[in-house]
């Protein structure tokens, strides 16, 4: 079967290992967390508030252990998956 595009992939799965989903729970003014896992940057992590997609470097920023929101996650219902 043919297809459009191109014919390599841009995932490269030597530099990125999947690591298990870390969950935090917002309580309205907390915005800074602590992740389990370093990275090297804020791209180098999807985060979601409520299963929607935050925007790296506006909604939040990541680099080393530290996640930090620009504004804190709602209480009860704001959970942070990473």
């Amino acid at each position: 079967m043919s297809y459009l595009g191109q014919s390599t992939s841009l995932f490269d799965p030597t530099r990125f290992t999947p690591t298990t989903a870390q969950v935090f729970s917002g309580n309205g003014s907390t915005t800074n967390f602590t992740l389990n896992t370093a990275v090297a940057q804020s791209t180098d992590v999807e985060v979601f508030v409520e299963n929607v997609p935050q925007q790296p470097d506006y909604a939040y920023t990541a680099i080393g252990t530290a996640l930090n929101f620009t504004a804190a996650p709602p209480p009860e219902i704001g959970r942070a998956h990473v």
